[in-house]
């Protein structure tokens, strides 16, 4: 799975807009429309600030554990 696909569930799950998470994240809509696309991934302050908004850990969006999963460490 994607960060984009993951970004998307829970963005989708919480039942938010792109201007809707913007204002209560302070993340601009084209960088939320980005992520959701798959155009973009977020640096390292957003992906610590969207995480902590979804009540997350970084790595879960990222999907770092299927990552390490696929590469069979």
């Amino acid at each position: 799975m994607s960060f984009a696909e993951k970004f998307m569930g829970y963005m989708l799950g919480a039942g938010l807009s792109y201007a809707q998470l913007s204002e209560q994240t302070g993340i601009s809509t084209g960088t939320l429309n980005g992520w959701g696309r798959g155009t973009r991934e977020p640096n390292a302050e957003h992906l610590r600030r969207i995480a902590w908004f979804f009540g997350t850990d970084p790595n879960e969006l990222l999907c770092w554990e299927e990552y390490l999963e696929a590469r069979d460490i």
